[in-house]
């Protein structure tokens, strides 16, 4: 009998650390886990773009505009992550409200995704032929490296 009281204890706490490893593993390749290498890659693409003054000031505020988004975006992710956390500790095996959390969470971590896209089309529309080439080498390279 004791045996069947802890199964599904266990089932659960197996759940929820695949969950947290799965939300690791999200969170360090969307999102950059330091901060800096994130101001050092725009540091390096602007001064490799050469952007005029007028380059600038639209691609700063484009920036602006994105960072608010974005912050949107990573809030409805939390909470979809909390809603899927909450659904696990609750649930006792895998049913229809568990899978509407974690497709929640799928949607939620799309629209993030899109959402970037679309701003570095925004920013390359920004920018003369010869500094969309340096532009594109520059995403695509850094796209790469987070999958090594």
């Amino acid at each position: 009998m004791v045996k069947s009281r802890v199964s599904p204890l266990l089932f659960i706490l197996a759940l929820v650390v695949i969950c947290a490893l799965c939300g690791a593993w999200v969170g360090a390749h969307l999102w950059p886990s330091n901060p800096a290498a994130h101001v050092q890659f725009h540091d390096e693409l602007f001064s490799d773009l050469r952007l005029s003054e007028e380059q600038t000031d639209l691609i700063e505020a484009m920036e602006v505009l994105h960072e608010r988004e974005s912050d949107d975006f990573r809030a409805k992710l939390a909470e979809a992550n909390k809603t899927l956390a909450d659904m696990l500790e609750i649930n006792g095996s895998y049913n229809s409200e568990v899978e509407t959390a974690i497709e929640n969470v799928h949607i939620a971590t799309l629209d993030l995704q899109k959402a970037t896209i679309r701003h570095l089309y925004d920013m390359r529309g920004a920018l003369d032929p010869a500094q969309k080439a340096v532009f594109d080498r520059h995403v695509s390279d850094r796209l790469r490296a987070t999958i090594q």
